[in-house]
């Protein structure tokens, strides 16, 4: 087995104890494909230590798992690009074909597996439910790395680089050797571009660092957002009420804000209250007990409301109170835009821009 170490120069950073990990086969079946290159980085100060293990023969695959393992144990989590749907599986099924060496367990290899202590973080995963809303066509590395603008030095198909590695494994050409760890380093830096994606995932999720704006203007209310990781690429979203950017560090979204009249139906049992035609309002019949009966009438859940005059926003939550509406079949719901609540009420903020956040990235 041989071993490879270079340092990439990078600011940028993931959490503590998170290990890069890329893998290279001979085919699409642990059962008769090998691992034969596997390539590491880890966090060091200003930048990333890449290391790459690749077997010289087939034989190396044994000793490319137990080092391997040995480095695993100094980590957390592992991020890849693909880990659930190949990776992860791909090794730990070979991994099982070596459980009799000293280094592994002597349980069931069934119930083994490699990452058993470590969370296993997958980037391809994490974006596949927003990818429409990056309007990407698939999910594949390479639509992925076209996405971010990321441009490798070097690029082997698979086909192409098994044959590179197989030719090198017998002729040991140095110059097919510098195409395999050029691939190697090109994986490994596409790896480490590719977890900016995880700032829209973050943003999707309703997690932002803090609100950098709240502006009511005539017809609409800006808020601006700072997000806890910057976006690589702008992203435009909007529905039939929301606009919704993703530039950088910051996320935009313009609300429309409706002055007038809107209807606040009451809470609780409508046989509790009654309807005051002249004066288009409902009362709870502890009150109107002092009315005329002339004057009222039993509530319906269609005029079981009081009238608020104001200036409202969307809201797409039940859970933030009061809401009001246009009429009772009207499924637009509102709030009150209280600008002063919105500012001191940071809780409430949060909770109304997170359902709006879900609403927009609905489409």
């Amino acid at each position: 087995m041989l071993t490879f170490d270079t340092f990439y120069p990078s600011d940028i950073h993931i959490t503590d104890q998170t290990l890069l990990l890329n893998i290279e086969t001979t085919g699409l079946s642990p059962r008769n494909a090998f691992v034969f290159m596997i390539g590491l980085g880890w966090q060091e100060e200003k930048g990333w230590h890449f290391q790459c293990l690749l077997a010289e023969k087939k034989m190396d695959e044994r000793e490319l798992m137990q080092s391997f393992q040995q480095i695993l144990e100094n980590f957390s989590q592992v991020l890849t690009y693909g880990g659930h749907s190949f990776t992860y599986r791909f090794l730990n099924n070979r991994w099982r074909n070596y459980s009799d060496a000293d280094c592994f367990s002597s349980e069931d290899t069934a119930d083994l597996t490699l990452f058993q202590s470590v969370r296993q973080l997958d980037i391809q995963k994490d974006i596949s439910p927003f990818r429409h809303l990056l309007s990407l066509e698939n999910t594949r590395k390479a639509t992925a790395e076209a996405f971010i603008r990321y441009t490798r030095p070097e690029h082997l198909d698979p086909e192409a680089l098994v044959k590179c590695y197989t030719s090198w494994e017998l002729s040991k050409e140095h110059t097919l050797l510098l195409h395999l760890k050029s691939h190697h380093e090109a994986d490994m830096i596409g790896l480490l571009h590719l977890h900016s994606l995880s700032a829209y995932t973050q943003f999707f999720r309703g997690r932002f660092a803090k609100v950098h704006l709240c502006r009511l203007e005539e017809n609409f209310c800006h808020l601006a957002l700072i997000l806890e990781t910057p976006v690589p690429q702008r992203v435009q979203l909007s529905n039939a009420l929301l606009s919704l950017s993703l530039e950088k560090d910051t996320a935009h979204l313009v609300i429309p804000v409706l002055s007038g009249e809107l209807k606040y139906f009451l809470p609780g049992p409508v046989k509790d209250y009654y309807y005051l035609p002249k004066e288009d309002r409902a009362i709870h019949r502890s009150i109107a007990c002092y009315v005329d009966k002339a004057y009222r009438q039993k509530a319906t859940a269609a005029t079981c409301y009081i009238r608020q005059e104001g200036i409202f926003l969307p809201s797409f939550d039940t859970s933030l109170q009061p809401t009001f509406r246009k009429s009772f079949d009207d499924k637009q719901l509102y709030i009150l835009c209280d600008t002063e609540k919105l500012t001191s009420d940071p809780a409430f903020l949060r909770s109304y821009i997170s359902s709006l956040i879900k609403e927009v990235t609905s489409v």
